[in-house]
C-alpha cells in the first residue's frame, strides 16, 4: 500500500509539472511534447511494484522532467518576445521578427504584431498575411515579417 501511494504521489507530481509547463509556455506544440515526456516519465516510474525497483524509476522520471523543463526554458521562452528588429531585406523595407502565439488547425498563425494579435496564412515556402505585413520566412515558431 505504501508503494502504491508513493507511485500515485509521483504520478501527480509529474502530472503537475506537465500541466505547469504546458500552461506557462503559451500552449505550443513543443510545450505539449514536454508535458507528454513528463507523463511518460510518470508511467515509467509506476511500472514496478516494489519500492527498491520504483526508486530508480522515480529518480529517472524527475531527472527527465527537470532536464526537459530546463531545455525548454532556455530554448523557447524569451523575455518579452513580441518582436525584435531585423536587418533590411532585399527590397529595402524594414523587417522584424514576431513570435507566433499559436498555430490554428487551418494552417493560420496567430502572431503578435505591434501589441495586437493578427492572423497569418501559411503558404509554402512563404507566408502572407491579409494587408498589414508580408511574411517573408518562418520556422514554425517565429515569423520574419515586412511592413507593407
Amino acid at each position: 500500500m505504501l508503494v502504491f501511494s508513493f507511485d500515485l504521489g509521483m504520478f501527480w507530481l509529474s502530472l503537475s509539472v506537465a500541466i505547469f509547463t504546458y500552461e506557462w509556455f503559451n500552449r505550443s506544440l513543443r510545450t505539449l511534447a514536454v508535458a507528454l515526456a513528463a507523463m511518460l516519465a510518470a508511467i515509467l516510474s509506476m511500472m514496478d511494484t516494489t519500492f527498491s525497483k520504483t526508486l530508480p524509476f522515480f529518480m529517472m522520471a524527475m531527472t527527465i522532467n527537470l532536464f526537459l523543463v530546463e531545455i525548454w526554458m532556455s530554448l523557447a521562452y524569451v523575455e518579452n518576445p513580441q518582436y525584435e528588429d531585423q536587418a533590411q531585406d532585399d527590397s529595402g523595407g524594414a523587417s522584424l521578427t514576431v513570435k507566433v502565439v499559436r498555430w490554428n488547425p487551418d494552417d493560420t498563425a496567430i502572431v503578435l504584431y505591434n501589441g495586437r494579435e493578427i492572423s497569418a496564412e501559411k503558404e509554402s515556402p512563404f507566408i502572407r498575411e491579409s494587408n498589414l505585413v508580408d511574411i517573408v520566412n518562418h520556422d514554425g515558431h517565429w515569423l520574419i515579417v515586412k511592413a507593407r
